[in-house]
This record gives structure tokens, sequence and C-alpha cells, in this order.
């Protein structure tokens, strides 16, 4: 399975998610573990997106991961890309 380089900006949180306060994940000491993890080591993982068709897409699996890159200060992250199967 390929990766395709996403912004940052077009990636919103799946409203499914399990995940639901974002603010408090953020400022998580876990959360500054993996991105100190990724600064040191580089993106060892991918998230998984769904093309929502209208350029941006729907973050479906790697929350933290994602928050740690946003953290950093990414502006594209790597990503698997699923269709949107409506």
């Amino acid at each position: 399975m390929e990766a395709k380089e996403i912004e940052v900006t077009k990636i919103n949180v799946s409203r499914y998610n399990t995940r639901k306060d974002l603010s408090a994940g953020e400022e998580d000491s876990a959360l500054e573990g993996l991105a100190s993890s990724i600064r040191e080591k580089g993106l060892l993982s991918l998230i998984t997106v769904l093309d929502r068709r209208d350029g941006t897409y729907e973050l479906i699996a790697g929350q933290r991961l994602f928050l740690a890159c946003k953290k950093i200060g990414f502006s594209t992250i790597p990503a698997i890309v699923r269709e949107n199967p409506d």
C-alpha cells in the first residue's frame, strides 16, 4: 500500500473517533513523548484517512500520531488513503 503526502490542514478527525476531547490530548505527556520520538527517529507509522472527495480527508486511524505531528509543526503527513464508500 502506497502512502500519499497530505496537507495537515486538509485532515479532519472523524466524528466517530473514540477520543472526543482533542484539546486534552494535545497536552498529554504521552503525546509529548510520541512527538519527541518522531523528532528523534522520524515517522515510523502511517495514519489512515478517508478521501472525502471534496479536497479534505477524514482521519480514521492514528489520531495520536496525527496530533503529535501537528504539535511538531508538520505541514504534510504521509497517509494511507481509503476511498469513501458512499
